[in-house]
This record gives C-alpha cells, sequence and structure tokens, in this order.
C-alpha cells in the first residue's frame, strides 16, 4: 500500500479538525464532502464512495477513505466537478516544495463550500464553468462585494458567530 504524502495528510487533518471545532455554515460539514486533490500526475480521492477502478487504496485518514491514481483529464481547476459520478472538490495540490499549507487548506474548505452550494441548489441549473471566461475581475462594485464575502467568511471561520459576521457586513457596506 502505497503512502500518502505528507502535504495531503496535513491538509486531510486539519480540515478535521476545525471541522470538529467550528461551524463554517450551518447544515455542512466539510468533512462530509468527497474530495479530489492533484498534482501533474497523481491524484488523491478523500471521502469518494466509489473510486474509478484504477485507484488504490491508501490507508483511511481522519476516518476517511483515500485512494491515489492517475490525474484525470476532468481535474483541470480548482472547482467542484464529477469524478465517477460524484460531486468532488477539486483542488490542485501546489508544485512548490515547501507549499502554503493554511492557504492550501483554505482552498480546499473554499472548494469543498461550493460542492455543498452546487447540491444545496439542486434544483437549480449547474453553473457554467465557462462563464468565468466573463468574470468582472476588475469591477469596482464586484470587488466590494467579494470584500464583504472575504469578511463574511473570517468572521464565521473564526467562530465569532452572526452577530458579528452581520457587524462586519455593516462595517463593509459603510466602506
Amino acid at each position: 500500500m502505497s503512502k500518502l504524502s505528507d502535504t495531503i495528510a496535513h491538509v486531510i487533518l486539519e480540515v478535521k479538525r476545525i471541522s470538529e471545532n467550528t461551524c463554517l455554515w450551518p447544515g455542512w460539514d466539510p468533512m462530509s464532502t468527497p474530495m479530489a486533490l492533484y498534482g501533474t500526475e497523481t491524484a488523491y480521492l478523500i471521502g469518494h464512495p466509489s473510486p474509478p477502478e484504477n485507484y488504490e487504496p491508501l490507508e483511511p485518514m481522519a476516518g476517511r477513505s483515500v485512494h491515489k491514481g492517475p490525474r484525470m483529464p476532468e481535474m483541470a481547476a480548482n472547482t467542484a466537478w464529477s469524478i465517477a459520478g460524484e460531486l468532488c472538490a477539486m483542488a490542485r495540490i501546489p508544485d512548490t516544495p515547501a507549499p502554503d499549507i493554511e492557504g492550501y487548506m483554505r482552498l480546499v474548505i473554499h472548494e469543498c463550500f461550493h460542492v455543498h452550494q452546487v447540491k444545496s441548489l439542486s434544483k437549480a441549473a449547474r453553473p457554467s464553468f465557462m462563464l468565468s471566461n466573463k468574470y468582472p475581475e476588475g469591477d469596482a462594485e464586484n470587488n466590494a462585494l467579494s470584500i464583504v464575502e472575504n469578511r463574511l467568511l473570517a468572521a464565521a471561520i473564526q467562530n465569532l458567530g452572526l452577530s458579528a459576521a452581520k457587524e462586519s457586513e455593516e462595517q463593509a457596506k459603510k466602506s
């Protein structure tokens, strides 16, 4: 049985720690989300209920199944996407020798939440990721709303409660 990379092991354990100690969003646990963490050639499926046949099982980590296999063509972005019929949070593993583990862990949680969003809005049409080509990168209103979103998410992560999150939103509106 192959060994899990230290980066992936650290991220899984950190996501579990945060999940157990913080309610990031009512009714959502990032550890319940299947994850596809992939590099240039190799990918890890964490918590996937039915991984592809060419993925070998590794030792479970933090109560989640882990499988290792080749990077698949659909693993081309940090997003929520279906792998072997299961919607997964996909995040590319950083190439650097000493990656920013905290930053990568935040990215993984962010992508896990996209899976939750898509599943929660299952009656709505699935998002077209081709629309990202038209994303208003330099738009002042969009950037201001992004700041509001980031402050709300930061307040939730810091477990300051809903009142602090609302205060942050009000402060952002005044900015």
